[in-house]
Parts: structure tokens; C-alpha cells; sequence
């Protein structure tokens, strides 16, 4: 971690990675779902174009959907459809254009939000709470891998999908976990121990990881960070957003929720206030208390990844700015969430309770098919898991995909017992 994050590649068998190229089918067919229920006549977006064009656009998504639904859901653009659906007319293949984008989003600009279900192009992508069985298969490797790398990290809890789709837009610059003044607090009580490293940093405060299985590179939705990142380096940023963010950098510091935290121009106003205390200090002026191994020339966005194909895993502290940037090229499937810190600071008690209660949530998934007890209880988890607005009602989402489109890969009790012994185990 000493530039502010790892990467790592990890090894999967055949047979998980045939899993996960189930996911996007299973995302097409419940997309194929949500078409057959829509009456196109009321669709305000559609309202101005014959019904003529409606009902051939209706059976034409409908074929698509059916024959390649993996092309539809990673994201398709008014070309691509000309050349699918050749022999339409203009309006058709427009219309065609706006039912695929309503039935990926509800015909709603923040659906992630509002309908955890749907499909948005904008940031995180696919954001229902599929918690998928391969997992199981997975996360012990992940955590193996950061444990050989001295991030003392356990496997605490089952992670969920997050798929963000060819088309998708950037995920601009943010913070996860605590609101900036708590993060801030805890900073200045790190340096103050004398701590400076991001490994130290991590063990304390938390690390944050994620599993990218397809994609997560250049063109494909990169995770990003500033780097190279410190803890003194974060801790500076983050005064200068108080001091010099403006409106938009007074919401960062208000917002008090434990979800993402955005500020857009972090990179460019920490590398401002660098120079300039860089200046001042080659003056003979001020700052005693920044030393000069705290002031790089620069950040920059550095995307994690490492330079081997295939799976791999991201970590870095938790705290530290980081963004996604689009999906240009191709969709991405990633795992968010399984992995937790060994840590039991203060700052850590929240995600012990949620450990608890997610692993039972997953036991629960495994068992809905057959026991009624068991899928009243996943509908009934209507609070957020890991808090912030868009992790609403994981449990009536969860139950409405996997029992529906996403059934294969809905967890099997062989599976989660097998993981709940390991979780066990390690906790």
C-alpha cells in the first residue's frame, strides 16, 4: 500500500468463473421480465410516437432480450440497434432506444435510489442486493491474497453485486464510511502516535476493498485513487476542502450519512494548496508542522489494477478519495462488501452488528425456494446494511431477483453453511 492502495490478481477454477458469466443472461432475462410487464402506451418518453412504432418496437427489444440479452444489458447504443433491427423505420429504432432505457432504469433518472432493481448508466450500474452463491468460492482466496500481503483483513459477512454496464458514466470522486469531520479526528489521532504508513492507517481505521471478476481496468469501469496517497497527505486534503471547497466543499463536510460522500475537484484543490505551501516553505515562511516527504510534486488518478488478466482484488484505506471511471468499453461484474478488517476500534463496532445480521440474511436466501418462513424473513430487511440511499430495501430486492431472473445464482444451503462455518472460524 505505499502508494495508498493494493491490487492483485487472484486464482478462480473453471467452475466459478462459468458462475459468473451467468450474471449478465440472468440481468438480460430479468430486464426481459420487467418489457413484458410494461404498458408502452402510458410512457410519457414514448406518448408522441405511433402506436405502430410502439408495438414494433415492443417485439423487437422482446427478440432482443431473448436471443442476446448479455449484448442488451451491457449497453446499447442507437447504432448498434440500427444494425440488429435493420429494415425499421427512424422512429422505431428511437423508440426501441427509449424502451431499452426504461425498462434498464424505470424511466427514472436516480433508479438506483428509488428501484434498487433496475439497471442505471449513470455511476454504480446494477445495484440490486444479489447476493450470488459463488461467493463462497471466492472470498476466501480474496482474503488469503490480502493476508499474504500484510492486510490483516476476515471474511465477515456475504458481498453483493455491483455491474456497472457498457455505456455507463464516470462515479465521480468520493469517501466512504465516516463523515469527513470523523475521519478527520481520526487522522490527526494517527499521526499524532506517530504512525505515518497506509498499511498502519488501514489497520486502524478500516480497509476497503473490492473484487473486480469481469472488467475493472481502463474502458471498462476502473476503480481510481489519488495517488500517491498518506495518511498526512489525506488529512491535508481534507483541510483544505474545509478551508478552501466552497459551497460544494461545505455539503462534503456537513454530510453526516455513511454512505458515499462526493467533492468533484479534490484532485485539483490539493495540488493547488500543495504548490503553494511548497512556496511558502522554499520562502523560509510557515507550515513547520507539514514536513517535506508530506509534499509530492502531485496527485493523480492512478487506476488499481494489476498489470496480470483475469480476477482480481483492489484495497486501500478506508477513508481515502477514490472514484470509477466509465464504462467506454465494456460492462463490469464486481463483488462489494464480504471483506472486513480485523480491527475492533471504536470505528468498527457498526460493521460487527451488520456482519452478524447479514450472514443470517444469506442463510435465509439459501432457504426461501422451499421454506415460506425463510422468504418473509429476507422480505422483511427493509433497513439499509451498510447505510447511504442507495443501499434501500435490500430484502425485498433480494427476493424479488433471486427467486425470479437471477435464481441461478441464488445461494444453496450447502453453500452458506459452508460459509457461515468459515466466517465462524475466522471471527
Amino acid at each position: 500500500m505505499q502508494s495508498g492502495f493494493f491490487a492483485k490478481s487472484i486464482p478462480l477454477d473453471e467452475s466459478v468463473l462459468s458462475e459468473i458469466r451467468k450474471v449478465m443472461p440472468c440481468a438480460g432475462n430479468h430486464l426481459l421480465g420487467k418489457l413484458q410487464k410494461v404498458d408502452v402506451s402510458k410512457l410519457d418518453p414514448l406518448s408522441k410516437f405511433s402506436s405502430i412504432s410502439h408495438g414494433a418496437a415492443q417485439l423487437a427489444v422482446g427478440r432482443l432480450l431473448r436471443k442476446e440479452p448479455a449484448d442488451v444489458v451491457v449497453g446499447c447504443d442507437r447504432t448498434w440497434i440500427r444494425s440488429k433491427c435493420p429494415g425499421l423505420a427512424n422512429e422505431t429504432h428511437e423508440v426501441i432506444f427509449k424502451l431499452i432505457r426504461f425498462v434498464r432504469q424505470d424511466n427514472c433518472t436516480n433508479a438506483q435510489c428509488r428501484i434498487p432493481t433496475s439497471w442505471l448508466l449513470n455511476g454504480f450500474g446494477f445495484w440490486a442486493k444479489i447476493f450470488p452463491g459463488f461467493q463462497v468460492d471466492i472470498l476466501p482466496v480474496v482474503v488469503e491474497t490480502l493476508k499474504s500481503a500484510g492486510i490483516d483483513c476476515k471474511v465477515r459477512g456475504p458481498g453483493h453485486l455491483v455491474c456497472p454496464p457498457k455505456g455507463g458514466s464516470e462515479l465521480k470522486s468520493h469517501i466512504d464510511g465516516a463523515p469527513a469531520p470523523v475521519l478527520r479526528e481520526a487522522l490527526a489521532k494517527f499521526l499524532a502516535g506517530g504512525m505515518r504508513s497506509n498499511a498502519e492507517f488501514a489497520a486502524v481505521n478500516g480497509v476497503q476493498t473490492l473484487v473486480h471478476l469481469q472488467g475493472g481496468r481502463d474502458g471498462s469501469g476502473a476503480t481510481q485513487c489519488l495517488a500517491p496517497m498518506s495518511p498526512a497527505r489525506q488529512a491535508l486534503l481534507l483541510d483544505t476542502i474545509f478551508s478552501a471547497g466552497g459551497e460544494q466543499g461545505r455539503r462534503f463536510w456537513d454530510d453526516s450519512h455513511r454512505g458515499p460522500k462526493f467533492y468533484s475537484p479534490c484532485r485539483a484543490v490539493i495540488n493547488e494548496y500543495l504548490q503553494a505551501i511548497r512556496a511558502i516553505k522554499e520562502g523560509g515562511g510557515g507550515f513547520p508542522e507539514i514536513r517535506d516527504d508530506d509534499l509530492p510534486v502531485s496527485l493523480d488518478w492512478v487506476t488499481m489494477a494489476p498489470r496480470e488478466d483475469g480476477p482480481f482484488v483492489i484495497a486501500f484505506p478506508r477513508g481515502y478519495f477514490h472514484r470509477k471511471s466509465a464504462n467506454t468499453e465494456a460492462g463490469r461484474i464486481s463483488l462489494s462488501g464480504g471483506v472486513g478488517f480485523s480491527s475492533d476500534s471504536e470505528e468498527c463496532s457498526i460493521e460487527a452488528s451488520t456482519w452478524v445480521r447479514k450472514l443470517a440474511f444469506f442463510v435465509n436466501l439459501s432457504r426461501m425456494a422451499t421454506d415460506p418462513a425463510a422468504f418473509r424473513l429476507v422480505e422483511a430487511e427493509t433497513a439499509p446494511f451498510n447505510g447511504g440511499a442507495t443501499h434501500l430495501r435490500p430484502g425485498p430486492t433480494a427476493a424479488d431477483a433471486l427467486s425470479g431472473a437471477f435464481a441461478d445464482l441464488c445461494p444453496a444451503p450447502a453453500q452458506t453453511e459452508k460459509f457461515r462455518a468459515f466466517v465462524q472460524r475466522e471471527n
